[in-house]
C-alpha cells in the first residue's frame, strides 16, 4: 500500500512539474498554462496516475510548442518512472502520467559505508544534483562520468558549478532509426527536470553522441530551454586562480598560442582575460566574440578563412594541434590548441559514480528497464 501511495505521489508530482515548467518557459514558447487542471486517473484498482489538461490556444499549439511539451513530459516520465500518454481533444490537450505495473523483481538499494556518507555530506549542492542527473541516465543505459568543478562561459560572464560528461548507449541500429536525434532533444530536458527539483539550473550541450551537462546555483543564469534569444555558452573545466596565474608564467605552448591569437584579434573581438583549459586533452582554448561595428566584419567564409590561417600558422610555430568552432548565430569563434590528438576512455566495470576519470555504465538489465523512448 505504501508503494502504491508513493507511485501516486510520483504521478501528481510529474503533473505539477510540467505546469511549473510551462509557466517558466512562457517567454520562449509564448504559451501560458492558464486554466490548466490536474485530474486523477482512477479505475476499480484505485489510482493509476494523474493527467494534466491544457487549454489549447485559439489556433491550436504550434509545432515548436508541441515539441517542447512532449519532450518535457517524456523527460519527467523518465525521471519519475512513469508512462506518458498524449490525447488531443477539440479544445484540450491532455497529458497522462500512468503508473507502471509492478514487476516481480525488487532491487534493494546499495548500503553506503561511513566513508561514502561523509563524502556525500561534503559535496556541494551542484555536485549532488549532477550526481542525481547521472544516476537517472545510468539507469537508462547511458555512460556517465563523475561530475567535476566547471565553469560555463558566456559572452558577458562566467558561471560556476559542476558538469558531467555523458555518452549515449551503444546500439548497432541507433543511427538507422534516428535514436541519436531523440537523445539530443530529450537529455537536456531530463537534466533540467532534475536540476529544478534541487532548486538549481542546468545547461546541456550536445555534440555527436556526447552531452556535457552543467549545473549551477547562480540565479542570474537563464538556461537555453527558457531563453528566447540564442546565446553563446561553453562549458569548460574550472581552473583554480593559482593555477591560472601559474600557467601565465609557465612555458605551456597551448597557453601562449591562445594569448597570441588574443593579441592578434583584440581590436575586433571581446576575449576573456585568460585562456581556458579544455576537456580531456592537454591544451587551452580562447573564445572570441565580435564587437559591435568591428570594421563592418561579420562571420562569413572569408573572415573565417583568415582566422583559420592564423590558427594554422600559430599551430606550426608551437608544434601543436588546433581546431576552430564557429557560432554564426552568436558571432563567436572558439579556437582550441592541444597537444594530444584524442582522449582515452575507460569504463568502470563495477558501476556506480566512483571513478573520477572513467565512464560509469549501467547494469546489464538497464537496457530492458530503460524508459527512454526508443523510436
Amino acid at each position: 500500500m505504501a508503494q502504491a501511495s508513493a507511485e501516486g505521489v510520483a504521478s501528481i508530482q510529474a503533473a505539477r512539474n510540467l505546469l511549473n515548467f510551462l509557466a517558466d518557459a512562457t517567454p520562449r514558447t509564448g504559451y501560458r498554462p492558464n486554466g490548466a487542471k490536474i485530474r486523477e486517473l482512477l479505475n476499480s484498482a484505485g489510482t493509476q496516475g494523474h493527467a494534466v489538461q491544457l487549454i489549447k490556444p485559439p489556433r491550436g499549439f504550434r509545432p515548436d510548442q508541441m515539441e517542447i511539451i512532449r519532450l518535457y513530459s517524456e523527460g519527467v516520465a523518465v525521471w519519475r518512472r512513469l508512462i506518458p500518454e498524449f490525447e488531443e481533444q477539440e479544445k484540450i490537450l491532455e497529458i497522462k502520467f500512468w503508473i507502471k505495473e509492478k514487476s516481480g523483481e525488487t532491487h534493494e538499494p546499495k548500503k553506503s559505508g561511513f566513508k561514502d556518507a561523509v563524502i556525500q555530506i561534503l559535496k556541494s549542492r551542484t555536485e549532488k544534483a549532477a550526481d542525481a542527473i547521472g544516476q537517472v541516465l545510468i539507469d537508462s543505459g547511458f555512460l556517465v562520468r563523475d561530475p567535476i568543478a566547471s565553469v560555463l562561459c558566456s559572452t558577458d560572464r562566467q558561471y560556476s558549478g559542476h558538469a558531467l560528461y555523458v555518452r549515449y548507449p551503444e546500439s548497432p541500429i541507433k543511427d538507422a532509426i534516428g535514436l541519436g536525434k531523440v537523445y539530443d532533444r530529450l537529455v537536456p530536458y531530463i537534466a533540467e527536470i532534475v536540476a529544478r527539483e534541487h532548486k538549481l539550473r542546468s545547461e546541456a550541450q550536445v555534440d555527436k553522441g556526447f552531452v556535457t551537462i552543467f549545473v549551477t546555483g547562480d540565479k542570474k543564469f537563464v538556461p537555453s530551454i527558457y531563453d528566447a534569444m540564442p546565446q553563446f555558452r561553453m562549458v569548460l573545466p574550472r581552473t583554480p586562480a593559482a593555477l591560472m596565474l601559474l600557467a601565465g608564467f609557465s612555458s605551456s605552448k597551448t597557453y601562449r598560442a591562445c594569448k597570441k591569437m588574443q593579441h592578434q584579434y583584440k581590436k575586433d573581438f571581446f576575449t576573456p582575460k585568460h585562456p581556458q583549459r579544455i576537456w580531456d586533452q592537454e591544451g587551452h582554448c580562447i573564445f572570441m566574440h565580435y564587437k559591435k561595428g568591428a570594421k563592418g566584419r561579420v562571420v562569413d567564409e572569408s573572415y573565417m578563412l583568415a582566422v583559420r590561417r592564423m590558427a594554422e600558422k600559430t599551430m606550426k610555430q608551437y608544434h601543436i594541434n588546433s581546431s576552430i568552432d564557429v557560432h554564426p548565430g552568436t558571432g563567436t569563434i572558439v579556437v582550441s590548441f592541444f597537444k594530444t590528438s584524442a582522449a582515452t576512455w575507460r569504463r568502470d566495470k563495477k558501476g556506480g559514480l566512483m571513478a573520477r576519470t572513467a565512464f560509469v555504465h549501467a547494469p546489464e538489465t538497464a537496457e530492458e528497464d530503460s524508459t527512454i523512448p526508443r523510436s
